[in-house]
């Protein structure tokens, strides 16, 4: 897998097929997500990375092309995460964007006793936030 920044997803993307002997489309997706800017943080800047599947043997060279094309978008635009889930057989780990207000929660649920817990991830250190015992 290749990864190069670029500006946006209106690019046409195609590899080196050797068997072929010529340039075939490739599989490529353009991930663009909003972010905000480091030096100022009333900024956002949008950042955006292509990436291609490109499987090559080894001790081989291979070869893509990346070319504009205002015709094509194959960006991916993400603000949030949304409808992001793992899961086995047994548990599902789910992305939950509306408990998101500080931090990062998800929801683990028990898919044998249908027992569903909420695990959050953030920075809230303040005292108010603590039980006294900790």
């Amino acid at each position: 897998m290749a990864s190069i920044a670029v500006p946006n997803g209106n690019l046409a993307v195609q590899r080196f097929d050797a068997t072929l002997g010529q340039m075939v489309n490739a599989q490529a997706e353009v991930h663009c997500n909003v972010q905000q800017e480091e030096l100022y943080p009333t900024q956002v800047v949008t950042n955006c990375w292509l990436y291609v599947k490109h499987e090559i043997d080894s001790n081989s060279v291979g070869f893509f092309t990346v070319r504009y094309d205002s015709s094509v978008d194959i960006a991916i635009h993400s603000g949030r995460l949304v409808n992001m889930q793992i899961e086995s057989d047994d548990l599902l780990l789910k992305y939950e964007p509306e408990y998101a207000g500080e931090g990062v929660y998800f929801e683990l649920t028990d898919k044998m006793t249908g027992e569903s817990k909420i695990l959050g991830f953030d920075m809230r250190y303040w005292q108010s936030f603590q039980k006294p015992d900790q």
